[in-house]
């Protein structure tokens, strides 16, 4: 059985420590920014150094009814939300382009100043000194974890051949990520051996070269070669 890796909720916000933008009192009362606080104090910091927003909580962040929050939330990308341990989060990165999106677009001018102070929030949190160790951790964790990878998807499907050109491997074959991971930086993903595939050194050479960088274009670039 193969043991991947899961994103875990270690601690919230609330018991770190970061930097709290200023407030624009003179439009917006102190209670309505106590409000987004206290809904900031339940984001998640994971075991890969990232931070995920309580779905019952994006109303509350971004300045939104209940029911708007929720269209939004089902209107999200299926990559953008995350379930753990039973409870529905929105990845940061996420939230923080939404905030920015309202702050200069939105009509109402509080919703604009309050979407402003959760992007700057979420900003701070994201590169806080406690949530930069977890960053540092984990890239730590994953360098050694991406040397086992080849090995493992070898092990767990049988593979001895070249997943692209169906040539025999030659010594121990590399591991290729099927979306760039300089460009898709999901940490689980990153770890997942069903995210890559074991190839010669001549291929991963070949793909590197033309620049394959995604799923699309790695299908096309195999669809040349013919299946052992």
């Amino acid at each position: 059985m193969n043991n991947k890796f899961q994103l875990t909720v270690i601690e919230t916000a609330n018991n770190i420590s970061y930097e709290k933008p200023a407030r624009n009192t003179t439009l917006i009362k102190d209670e309505a920014y106590d409000k987004i606080d206290r809904a900031l104090s339940k984001v998640a910091i994971t075991n890969a150094g990232t931070i995920l927003v309580p779905k019952d909580t994006l109303g509350t962040l971004i300045n939104a009814q209940k029911a708007d929050a929720n269209f939004i939330y089902e209107e999200l990308s299926t990559n953008s939300k995350i379930n753990i341990s039973n409870k529905d989060y929105i990845k940061g990165e996420s939230v923080v382009g939404m905030c920015y999106s309202r702050s200069a677009e939105h009509q109402n001018t509080n919703t604009r100043r309050l979407c402003e102070y959760t992007h700057k929030s979420l900003l701070n949190i994201s590169t806080s000194d406690a949530v930069k160790v977890k960053q540092s951790d984990y890239q730590d964790y994953a360098r050694e974890e991406e040397k086992q990878l080849c090995k493992k998807r070898k092990k767990e499907y049988s593979i001895t051949h070249d997943e692209i050109t169906g040539e025999p491997l030659k010594g121990n074959g590399e591991f290729h990520h099927i979306d760039k991971k300089a460009i898709y930086t999901d940490p689980v993903k990153r770890l997942d051996i069903d995210g890559g595939i074991v190839i010669n050194k001549e291929t991963h050479n070949r793909i590197t070269k033309e620049g394959i960088n995604n799923k699309e274009k790695l299908e096309e670039f195999k669809s040349h070669f013919t299946k052992i």
